[in-house]
């Protein structure tokens, strides 16, 4: 290759000759497939790098980057063009960092796409190993530590790294993304912090949650690399620990942010490895201990001020008996967790389906069923106010409604001797002119204003934020809210409206319809009510909204020719047709079946016949057979996409239910509630303001379950079953040293038959067993059809070939696990009949 022949750009200047022809030597080597020419343009690189570092300022210009590939070093477009593959290659990047070891630390500073961007960046996303430890390498010299330090805490801000896995910014957090496990453990030998946080305050942990959000199909090697990085990496105790907790500058933890992404999955494992302490297990029952202080913002408020001593650096025990000193600032703590998104608001913006999810954690699941303990005495009382409130309120209106005449002709009022209609003390106005009248409606205008006054004070104090997800999501108290305020606007307006003597009552009207539909709000918390609630709600929210704006357009153009075609005789005299509006109401009647048009007194009945029949196959047959089928859809995805999904149905309906009347009162008030619920405790835990573990404050929730099958981690097979052996959806299997009774198995099939002989023996006996507890045998069909089977399997080991033996082995010894345990349950239940 001719020298000449590599330059790309002409300049006035030596150095920057010298600087833009190891561009084109590095393009020319990335795409040149001549081992000589390269090797050519090798020492041509390596003599016009020699002539750069002959100048401070041509380096400087040299390590900035060339402004018209946004700022690339020549480092960087070795990384990016180069596979590695070839010895030419290596020997260029080997001869970058040697020569400049500061290109390492170029980061593109001045592209706004790519800042932050330095080559150990893009050796952690290409994966390769070798660019990665020559990297490193090069800055691991006595002199260059404090430059390895540095390079190791870039952050990568650029636009173009937006939903990728540089979000991450730092290198150990992309490694981690990027789930390449030995990237990983690189960096950590090269010091690596895995307690730093990018420009967005987020650890790794958050960024697995955001990346898991955007990518759910890695949602597997996230938890593979979670996994790993908590029980196998090098990482310490501390920081493990640590990693898991760390906050957002005291706005939101993993787990708060786990529950806003809908990473449910992620939120367990936290919830599990960070919150759950072990109080008993004696391999019959465990006895876990959770910490819900960060799940429930209450709980966590009730130790603001005991945190905000600990930031001002007072490290005692927050329990002591000795005051704590408090600084200056003590006087005013700051609102650590006031912008912290609650873990259960955060269910109501997501999917029901998901939202099931997160209450399927029994801690979840605890913490709800003790919270409506104590809410329901809020809960039904409300529930007596508001429905004899609307009584009074509904009598209210029909006498209002109803013309003073009528009510002097059933002798309700005295004509001309009652002083409230001659201007006594309760004739407030025309419309008001009975002491019951005038009392409902002072009353309406009090519970108006009660009403009104706690929506306003709730969005004051930013709890229970309202938005669109809100308003939309059936479970959510958006609707609900939005109704009470609607409701109590109209009762106010109403009462001001009366006055005037050309009001008629509509805002009343309106009051009473929003009133009495507001019973669902209440209706939605009783067990055999709630899922139908839930119906009722996402139908009228999902599924007659979209027929409503299709059928409207399709009345409106129907509703148009009709008129059009019965104008003129005889058809004109009748009043039905007269106006396009009153015609509007006949083809709604007509729709619902009510009524048929007049199709003989058109002037045109054929071409009105014609639009008859299609406005009736498109409207009534097409769109209402489509909402019905639709609807019915809807009611088969509610029951079938969960499991237990009546009962998760009636859980999130309380949760709403508990959250409506928490923000509804004093904060301290629901402090003292939650405080309640939970169980106050010193545990010794991690405390990340003092970085260090000591005995804190926590409040905790303790759950307990009996040590079942189910609790033993089956491992489902990976290979793939002989077609003769019933598909099972999951293998059972067991570890020997929680089940000494199968340590013995056989691994092979030449001893199976003995075995099996055996094991169906030890049924028989567990049959007999029952027989004597119970006399019942329907009770042991379906035991018994477990005993044959395993026979039948038996049977099948002794004849089938040897090719098969080990995956029926395999099969046989997980169906003997699963009857064994059939049986086991079936003795338990029956002893306690006894």
């Amino acid at each position: 290759m001719d020298y000449k022949t590599t330059r790309q750009w002409s300049t006035d200047t030596q150095t920057v000759e010298d600087e833009q022809d190891v561009y084109a030597l590095v393009r020319a080597i990335g795409t040149s497939s001549s081992e000589d020419a390269n090797v050519r343009s090798f020492e041509m690189m390596r003599t016009c790098l020699l002539e750069i570092k002959k100048n401070e300022e041509s380096i400087k210009h040299f390590l900035s980057g060339n402004p018209t590939v946004d700022y690339q070093t020549a480092l960087h477009m070795a990384c990016s063009m180069f596979y590695l593959e070839k010895p030419i290659e290596k020997k260029v990047v080997e001869l970058f960092v040697k020569e400049f070891p500061d290109l390492i630390l170029s980061n593109r500073e001045d592209s706004d796409m790519y800042k932050g961007q330095t080559p150990l960046h893009m050796a952690i996303c290409r994966g390769n190993m070798w660019l990665l430890n020559t990297l490193l390498e090069a800055l691991s010299g006595h002199d260059l530590e404090d430059k390895k330090v540095a390079c190791l805490q870039e952050h990568a801000t650029g636009h173009k790294f937006k939903n990728t896995v540089m979000l991450a910014e730092l290198p150990l957090s992309i490694a981690a993304l990027t789930c390449n496990k030995e990237v990983f453990e690189k960096l950590i030998q090269h010091g690596a912090k895995v307690d730093a946080v990018n420009s967005r305050l987020e650890s790794i942990y958050h960024c697995f949650i955001a990346y898991a959000y955007l990518y759910p199909d890695k949602m597997d090697s996230i938890l593979d690399m979670m996994k790993y990085i908590h029980e196998e990496s090098k990482v310490d105790d501390k920081s493990k620990k640590r990693l898991m907790l760390m906050d957002k500058m005291g706005r939101e933890t993993p787990l708060q942010m786990a529950a806003r992404y809908g990473q449910h999955r992620i939120f367990g494992f936290i919830l599990e490895n960070a919150y759950c302490y072990m109080s008993n297990q004696d391999g019959l029952f465990d006895i876990k201990m959770y910490d819900i202080t960060d799940i429930d913002p209450y709980l966590s408020s009730s130790l603001q001020q005991e945190i905000h001593w600990s930031r001002a650096g007072n490290v005692k025990d927050v329990d002591s008996t000795d005051s704590p000193t408090k600084t200056s600032s003590a006087s005013s703590p700051e609102k650590i967790f006031s912008k912290t998104v609650s873990v259960f608001d955060a269910m109501f913006e997501l999917n029901y389906t998901t939202a099931f999810e997160f209450l399927h954690r029994d801690p979840i699941r605890r913490l709800i069923l003790k919270k409506w303990e104590y809410y329901r005495l809020i809960f039904y009382p409300f529930w007596l106010f508001h429905t004899l409130f609307m009584i009074l309120l509904t009598a209210y209106a029909v006498e209002r409604a109803t013309p003073m005449s009528d009510r002097v002709g059933r002798g309700e009022i005295e004509n001309g001797t009652n002083s409230t209609i001659n201007g006594g003390i309760w004739r407030l106005n025309e419309k008001l002119d009975s002491a019951f009248q005038a009392i409902i409606a002072i009353l309406s205008l009090f519970v108006a204003f009660i009403y009104l006054i706690q929506e306003v004070m709730r969005i004051i104090n930013r709890r229970m934020p309202f938005n669109m997800s809100q308003l939309l999501n059936p479970y959510a108290n958006g609707c609900f809210r939005s109704s009470l305020v609607l409701f109590s606007i109209c009762l106010i307006v109403d009462f001001g409206a009366t006055w005037s003597p050309w009001y008629e009552d509509y805002l009343l009207i309106l009051a009473i319809i929003i009133g009495w539909l507001w019973i669902l709000f209440f209706v939605r918390a009783l067990r055999r009510l709630s899922f139908f609630t839930s119906l009722v709600q996402r139908v009228l929210a999902g599924d007659i909204s979209r027929f409503a704006i299709i059928i409207i357009f399709e009345l409106l153009a129907f509703n148009t020719a009709i008129y059009m075609l019965l104008q003129g005789p005889p058809a004109h005299n009748e009043e039905s047709f007269k106006s396009w509006w009153r015609t509007l109401v006949l083809t709604l009647q007509v729709f619902l079946g009510i009524l048929d048009i007049p199709v003989f007194d058109a002037k045109s009945p054929i071409v009105l016949s014609l639009v008859y029949v299609i406005f009736l196959i498109i409207t009534t047959i097409l769109m209402l057979n489509a909402l019905i089928a639709v609807m019915s859809n809807t009611c088969t995805e509610l029951l079938s996409n969960f499991r237990d999904v009546k009962e998760m149905h009636l859980r999130l309906q309380q949760l709403s239910v508990i959250l409506f009347f928490e923000s509804m009162l004093p904060i301290k008030i629901a402090e003292k509630l939650a405080c309640k619920v939970a169980k106050r405790d010193k545990i010794f835990c991690f405390d990340l303001i003092n970085d260090t573990e000591r005995n804190m404050t926590r409040y905790l929730i303790q759950v307990d379950s009996i040590r079942n099958a189910e609790n033993v981690s089956y491992v489902e097979s990976s290979e793939q079953e002989s077609d003769h052996v019933p598909n099972f959806a999951r293998i059972f299997g067991t570890k020997t040293e929680s089940c000494p009774k199968f340590a013995s198995m056989p691994a092979n099939g030449d001893d199976m038959n003995t075995f099996t002989s055996e094991f169906a023996n030890k049924l028989d006996n567990d049959r007999r067993q029952l027989v004597k507890f119970d006399n019942k045998s329907e009770n042991l069909q379906g035991n018994m059809f477990a005993m044959s089977s395993l026979s039948s399997f038996s049977q099948f080991q002794s004849e089938e070939s040897s090719s098969t033996v080990s995956q029926t082995t395999r099969v046989v010894q997980s169906q003997a696990i699963k009857t064994r345990k059939i049986y086991f349950q079936g003795i338990r239940s029956n002893t306690s009949d006894i």
